[in-house]
């Protein structure tokens, strides 16, 4: 983990203070969703936010937010890595 990802500012336009996530919040995450690389997915979600978020009341909600980013990537990773485990147990067919 780097340090750098504490240093992201979801700034929401029109909002005065950026808001940041805490190293606690972060661990939470990690802890939470095993098959996420939560770094790299805050980092999306932040390049998200900021195009998207026109919405002060969204400061609020971030972490809310946040939360469900991570829940959607954690259920591709289990639905990706589902998919693998059924190639794999499949028998090969010998012609």
């Amino acid at each position: 983990m780097s340090n750098d990802i504490f240093q992201l500012q979801w700034i929401i336009k029109e909002y005065r203070e950026p808001v940041t996530i805490s190293e606690v919040f972060y661990n939470r995450l990690v802890d939470e969703f095993p098959d996420v690389d939560v770094e790299k997915q805050l980092k999306k979600a932040h390049a998200y936010a900021e195009l998207n978020f026109v919405d002060p009341a969204y400061a609020k909600g971030m972490e809310t937010f946040i939360m469900r980013w991570m829940r959607r990537n954690q259920a591709r990773a289990e639905q990706i890595k589902d998919t693998f485990t059924r190639t794999l147990s499949k028998p090969k067919k010998h012609h």
